[in-house]
């Protein structure tokens, strides 16, 4: 997972001493593309080819990265809360311990998924390699496995989503659908509206069933919840998202197979319902990318800079674009995910 912040940690946000009101510093936005409203509006998606998964070799068991997400500029490692759950022979996940402090992380051998991000501070996660290819802007993955290969979702299939609208301003389900809409149109994979949820984006999401979803694996979680309400959000980042990911350990592939977006309530509720510049649409770009796999580069031409502000384009920069491109139907199907230890 990873999260944003406006201004000095990536989008500037500041909390004046003694106050809870969070006011965002930036210089007067560029224009930017306004979405509709209606909350209606359906999500859209590029269709997928169906092609064959590979043959899956026997794997071994070891747990993919599923830390917590951390604030800012931390970048430390947490200890799992337990034993890895066993998927299928050779594949398991183990779900992350929330830390005593969000600054002061416990050491653990499972890298991070999720880093805060203050949009102008926020570094880039360990372990990420930052891509710049012949006529594209950079790039970067959150996590990689063999020969450079990115974790991803596996384009070929359905990918599910439910959105919590509780405390969202007005338009917020329509801005979603549109910022998932580009997401879709940018991979080629196929996304699938499941509704609206009572479900709070926290960091552990994804890692067993929930009352709204008590089966399978758990729908990418999106939502606007506030400090307090979330422990993604602390009044310091704009937002933070992370992917839920699988390792198959014989040959060391990664494919995401849930994972969470979460916005601060108390932000949007000051920020524009757009793209571009300083705004909820930024924002919900920015986060939407890091579920699905991008990872911070320092380039203000690209969304996935982790700083927010006045310079922050309404679309995909061309680094953005090849990322995702790589991320979704032009690298192929991944490896067929198992179901849910749950059932």
């Amino acid at each position: 997972g990873v999260c944003l912040v406006l201004g000095g940690a990536g989008v500037a946000v500041v909390q004046p001493a003694g106050g809870k009101q969070i006011s965002l510093e930036t210089s007067t936005a560029p224009a930017a593309d306004s979405p509709a409203t209606d909350p209606t509006a359906p999500s859209t998606a590029a269709p997928t080819t169906d092609a064959p998964a590979p043959a899956a070799a026997a794997p071994t068991t070891r747990a993919p990265a599923t830390t917590a997400p951390k604030r800012t500029t931390t970048t430390g490692r947490q200890s799992a809360a337990a034993a890895p759950q066993v998927v299928a022979p050779g594949v398991a996940f183990t779900a992350p311990a929330l830390p005593s402090s969000p600054h002061t992380p416990a050491s653990s051998p499972v890298p991070p998924t999720a880093a805060g991000d203050s949009i102008s501070t926020a570094p880039l996660l360990p372990g990420t390699t930052t891509t710049t290819s012949a006529g594209t802007g950079r790039f970067a993955f959150l996590d990689t496995w063999g020969n450079g290969k990115p974790a991803r979702w596996n384009p070929c299939t359905p990918i599910h989503y439910a959105v919590n609208t509780s405390g969202a301003p007005a338009g917020a389900l329509a801005l979603v659908q549109q910022a998932v809409a580009r997401l879709a149109s940018a991979t080629g994979a196929t996304f699938v509206f499941d509704g609206t949820t009572s479900e709070v984006p926290t960091s552990s999401w994804g890692f067993g069933p929930s009352s709204s979803f008590p089966s399978g694996w758990q729908p990418l979680l999106i939502g606007f919840p506030t400090p307090g309400e979330s422990d993604l959000v602390d009044g310091e980042n704009a937002g933070a998202a992370f992917p839920v990911t699988l390792e198959f350990t014989a040959t060391g592939e990664l494919v995401d197979v849930s994972g969470a977006v979460a916005v601060d309530g108390e932000l949007a509720a000051i920020l524009p319902m757009t793209f571009g510049g300083a705004s909820v649409g930024s924002i919900l770009l920015h986060e939407l990318a890091h579920a699905l796999g991008l990872g911070h580069v320092d380039d203000r031409a690209e969304i996935m800079n982790p700083v927010v502000g006045a310079w922050t384009p309404s679309t995909w920069g061309s680094g953005d674009s090849e990322g995702l491109r790589q991320l979704g139907t032009a690298s192929g199907c991944t490896r067929a995910v198992p179901a849910a230890p749950w059932g």
